[in-house]
């Protein structure tokens, strides 16, 4: 998989040098460059401390967040709904053990 992967990235090169270009590349959408990488970032940081269903609510809004197409209201109603999805899936469905709330929700000893 790995050998086809840089095979087609060769092709992908090759043509990319000997194509005369047809124009600039565009606008660069920073918001999404800056907010997808964020998201994976918070979302492999906090999964064990917020649990799944906050973390892929989070992770999702912050994702939603990198157009400006969506409204927050939708943004955060479909995070959820994400995020619920998410936790019957992969705790309820198959089983992972992943927690439903992370460590920052249990009660500590005094």
């Amino acid at each position: 998989l790995s050998s086809l992967v840089a095979m087609i990235g060769a092709v992908v090169l090759v043509r990319s040098i000997f194509t005369e270009s047809g124009g600039r590349f565009g606008v660069v959408p920073w918001r999404a460059v800056i907010m997808l990488p964020l998201a994976m970032t918070l979302f492999a940081t906090l999964l064990n401390q917020l649990g799944i269903v906050i973390t892929v609510f989070l992770t999702s809004l912050l994702s939603c967040l990198a157009t400006s197409q969506i409204k927050m209201a939708s943004a955060a109603i479909i995070s959820l709904g994400i995020g619920v999805f998410c936790a019957l899936v992969f705790v309820y469905g198959i089983g992972l053990q992943l927690p439903l709330l992370g460590t920052w929700f249990r009660p500590t000893a005094l």
